[in-house]
């Protein structure tokens, strides 16, 4: 690839442009350059020199295509028998030897020997070592809170036995301990949403479950017995030692190399989603751009590979963290940490650019009559006609810095960093003279109404758009440059072993991300409303959700307390089923209604499995090591690759398999429960009793989250889309002004990335979630309509990714001389917004349907603000800079036929700004203003979008 690669870049130095000044056509529209602008074609090579050279975009951007290793056969499980599924073998086989070894199991007392093998598949090896630390430290939190529940409860049991009052001390343990536990346990869940957190809390959870129902605290007994507690301590420190030793012994993975390794590919994708961008744009002032649907398929699948990599750079770095942090290197972290913000600001860069690519091609293709559309591709193709070529001067220079960032071993130099400067400030000076040139152009004298002059307007502001977004991508991509350069002067060593025992003791577990609430109006602060305020509290999720999961886990633990019931759930096992109803509560019906399904599923297998081994063994350790490490190898893909496969599921599996095969074991070795065979262990009443006791636990979790305050997925997918659609409406309320009265513009005074997820309002990955999980609720009225939520949500990710650009390149970055003319204009369109979000959120909160036709309040506001924009641009013009054109151009403003609307008759204004006609005139200080109106334009759209799906439902 690199070979073919420098090839390129040789044949790339051999071609040349004509002697006449004309470029080779490569299907993206070179032309000829006016002698005056040929200094614009200038392309500056890796070694600095500056000559005119062909470029051809496509040929650079031929490395887009990628194959997937996992396209053609994604379940093949012969693809994941690596390294990280051998580690995690041989740390299961490692903990089962406490169980098949006699002489090491004598060590350890109880019966609970297998939960060493369960720990290591909870918490198994294969991690980096940064998320082993981040494991050890969340599975020893769980482990003390479990012993202290477990401590807990027993002393009130021996307590209240002792003062002969035994219902008070199963009525204490049962509300306090075992439901304030469960409550604990399921907030901690929910709260942090992290695949670690929820084993480490179901670890938890079979310790207090087993010690409070099944042991002594049920029993209340006189004496205070902790030989249990003891015993499960030191089996799940033996399991926690395996898995970290195999982890830093065996293959270690360091979270920084990997960090490393997805840094040095983030340049290379974001020079070919660049490439690929900016040929796009070129190819769109063709009247049939659709005729590419290959190039927009890459384009999509570039920007897909690009949302992929930031969550995967977010996690390394929140692994590396720990091991930076043992290692004494906080700059380090410091350096990554600002690494990847700019890597995320650079595709925000690249979402403006498709943004504008997709402005443009809406304006070229689907605005208009024929006419229309003959002058906005003249208009196009003369700032093409200019700029065209030092575009693709400064995309191949910036092709050529993410390459050299990509090579791990290079240092970036001084050279490179000229390079890129120098043909950042030629392709400035290019934009700059384009852009005076196409303004200039007889075309914007001679329209004589104001809305077809607006609507050229807006087509030299899309391709203008561009070209300023192409500005900040390159700027930002100086600083990520620079950042790279001191990340890779720091210090390249891998954590050391002895550093991470050193710090290991000092790393504390992140706290979860704070979350702050949508501001709530407070009215007079009396009595009863401070307690509604303050109960407002029990209405938060995690909250009802923690209560939920207290109080179904009560319900089902209250027969181990009572006298003539606890017979039959101690010999069936019921804390089994305790802990499966503790696995499958989720926050939405749907989601419980799979993972009690799975589990089942798993279960009845894992036992399956098990007594065929238990059958074939015969009860030989030897025999039943080679099949547990056998089961293990089958089951361990799953559980490590939870992108691919369903990892719960192959949990399930193995850990049911450990329930029933290691402990009939155990049983034929130390000979307690005599109702499962004792020293003849019946493996089938074994396999049977877990079976039962993990279904019933799995129907009374889907029952009670079903009938109990149920949350049903669909419900929260709506209030989701109805909470984004609000809060989008939120930001342009006319109540939202400074200290001094102004109105803010969209996205002022805000703080937050939108569609990110912000306090009350989810974030779109969030609702993708809950839509995966609705076509699991059972609806009587029919198949759940998932494809048209899937195309809302598409709808709802540009209209957010809209409202990012707006934030940043919209009304905030405008000079006061601008903002005053179009103030009243930009607060009627602001007003419009509102109103349609607003509606459209209340619609779908409500199950409201929409007449077929909405008023077009925000398409008209726009197109005032567009045309007050071109009326005023023109007026400054005539008046103050350019005296040879004002009869045409004051003549056309004067058109009695141009004005759309009262309110945009300049007239009035005129003594308001005479004072500034003398300035000189700058385009530059519109062009916040025209992007303005080009992204509200992509937001009504969307809107229009949204609404029609809205219908359909």
């Amino acid at each position: 690839m690199l070979g073919q690669v420098r090839r390129i870049e040789d044949d790339l130095r051999r071609e040349s442009i004509d002697e006449d000044g004309s470029l080779e056509d490569d299907g993206e529209h070179d032309r000829l350059l006016p002698p005056s602008r040929k200094h614009d074609a200038s392309l500056i090579l890796a070694d600095g020199r500056r000559v005119r050279r062909f470029i051809s975009l496509s040929r650079l951007s031929f490395m887009s295509q990628r194959e997937d290793p996992t396209e053609d056969h994604p379940f093949d499980l012969t693809k994941y028998l690596d390294r990280r599924c051998a580690k995690s073998v041989i740390a299961y086989v490692l903990a089962s030897l406490l169980v098949l070894l006699p002489p090491v199991g004598a060590l350890f007392p109880g019966d609970g020997k297998h939960f060493a093998a369960t720990c290591c598949v909870y918490f198994f090896p294969a991690r980096s070592v940064g998320h082993m630390v981040e494991t050890v430290v969340l599975a020893l939190s769980a482990m003390v809170f479990a012993v202290v529940v477990s401590i807990g409860s027993a002393w009130t049991a021996v307590a209240c036995n002792a003062a002969k009052r035994p219902v008070l001390g199963h009525t204490i343990v049962l509300v306090f301990w075992l439901a304030g536990g469960v409550a604990i346990l399921a907030r901690w869940k929910e709260l942090r949403r992290n695949p670690t957190v929820g084993v480490a809390t179901s670890m938890s959870s079979i310790i207090f479950f087993t010690n409070i129902t099944r042991e002594g605290s049920a029993r209340q007994t006189d004496l205070l017995q902790l030989d249990k507690v003891l015993a499960y301590v030191a089996v799940v420190l033996i399991g926690l030692i395996i898995s970290f030793v195999v982890s830093l012994t065996i293959w270690p993975q360091y979270a920084t190399e990997s960090l490393r390794s997805q840094l040095s590919s983030a340049p290379e994708q974001l020079g070919r989603t660049l490439v690929l961008v900016t040929r796009s744009f070129l190819g769109s002032i063709e009247k049939n751009v659709a005729a590419d649907s290959a190039l927009e398929r890459d384009v999509s699948a570039a920007f897909t590979r690009l949302h992929e990599l930031l969550p995967a750079l977010r996690r390394s770095l929140h692994e590396a963290s720990f091991e930076l942090r043992c290692a004494g290197r906080p700059e380090e972290l410091t350096l990554f940490t600002q690494l990847i913000d700019t890597v995320c600001t650079l595709v925000d860069g690249l979402e403006a650019l498709r943004a504008s690519c997709d402005a443009q091609r809406h304006l070229l293709i689907h605005d208009g009559d024929e006419d229309f559309h003959a002058t906005a591709h003249s208009i196009a193709r003369e700032y093409m006609l200019r700029l065209g070529p030092v575009m693709k001067s400064v995309v191949y220079t910036a092709r050529h810095a993410t390459r050299d960032m990509a090579d791990n071993g290079a240092t970036i130099g001084a050279l490179q960093f000229s390079n890129v400067h120098r043909a950042l400030d030629l392709f400035k000076d290019a934009s700059a003279h384009a852009l005076s040139d196409v303004y200039r152009q007889p075309i914007f004298s001679q329209l004589a109404l104001q809305q077809e002059l607006a609507a050229c307007e807006e087509v030299a502001a899309s391709v203008d758009y561009f070209s300023t977004s192409l500005v900040h991508f390159i700027t930002s991509l100086g600083q990520c440059m620079m950042l790279f350069d001191e990340l890779r002067e720091s210090s390249k060593g891998v954590v050391s072993r002895r550093a991470l025992m050193r710090g290991l003791l000092s790393v504390m577990t992140s706290s979860p991300p704070y979350r702050p609430r949508l501001p709530r109006i407070r009215p007079s602060e009396n009595l009863s409303h401070r307690v509604w305020r303050a109960l407002s509290y029990l209405k938060r999720p995690e909250i009802k959700f923690a209560i939920k999961a207290g109080t179904g886990a009560a319900l089902f633990a209250l027969p181990s307390m009572i006298p003539w019931t606890r017979p039959f759930y101690v010999e069936w096992r019921l804390e089994w089923g305790l802990l499966s109803f503790f696995i499958v509560l989720n926050t939405s019906v749907g989601a419980t209604y799979s993972a009690a399904w799975w589990r089942v599923v798993g279960s009845f297998l894992g036992t399956l499995l098990a007594l065929g081994a238990w059958t074939l063994a015969r009860g030989h350790s030897p025999v039943l090591i080679v099949i547990g490490a056998l089961v293990a190898t089958v089951c361990l893909p799953l559980i490590l690759n939870p992108t691919i496969f369903n990892a719960p599921f192959g949990r399930f599996i193995l850990l049911s398999y450990n329930l029933t095969a290691l402990y009939a074991y155990t049983l034929s070795i130390s000979g307690d429960d005599v109702d499962e065979g004792g020293k003849d262990p019946r493996i089938a009443v074994i396999a049977i009793h877990r079976t039962v006791s993990v279904t019933l636990g799995c129907l009374w979790g889907a029952l009670f989250n079903a009938y109990v305050a149920p949350t049903k997925a669909r419900t929260s997918l709506r209030r989701g889309i109805s909470a984004v659609l609000l809060d989008f409406a939120a930001k342009w309320r006319p109540d939202r002004a400074d200290d001094s009265g102004e109105r803010l513009g969209y996205g002022r005074g805000d703080g937050h990335r939108y569609g990110s997820g912000n306090g009350d309002v989810p974030s779109i990955a969030e609702l993708r979630v809950f839509l995966a999980q609705c076509p699991g609720e059972p609806r009587l009225r029919g198949t759940f309509p998932s494809e048209i939520f899937r195309e809302l949500l598409d709808h709802l990710d540009r209209l957010c990714g809209a409202a990012r650009v707006l934030e940043t390149r919209g009304l905030p970055l405008l000079g006061a001389r601008v903002a005053g003319v179009i103030k009243q204009p930009q607060e009627d369109l602001a007003d419009a917004l509102f109103l349609y979000g607003y509606m459209l959120g209340t619609a779908v909160w409500m199950r409201l349907g929409l007449p077929e036709s909405l008023p077009a309040a925000a398409a008209h506001a726009r197109e005032r603000l567009l045309a007050r924009l071109a009326d005023y641009r023109l007026d400054r013009i005539a008046r103050g800079c350019d005296p040879a054109a004002s009869s045409s151009k004051t003549s056309t403003r004067t058109s009695p036929d141009r004005h759309l609307h009262p309110s945009d008759n300049l007239n009035d204004q005129d003594q308001t700004h005479d004072h500034i006609s003398g300035t000189p005139f700058d385009e530059a200080d519109y062009r916040p203003a025209f992007v303005h109106t080009l992204i509200t334009g992509a937001i009504v759209r969307e809107l229009d979008a949204v609404a029609c799906l809205i219908r359909q439902l």
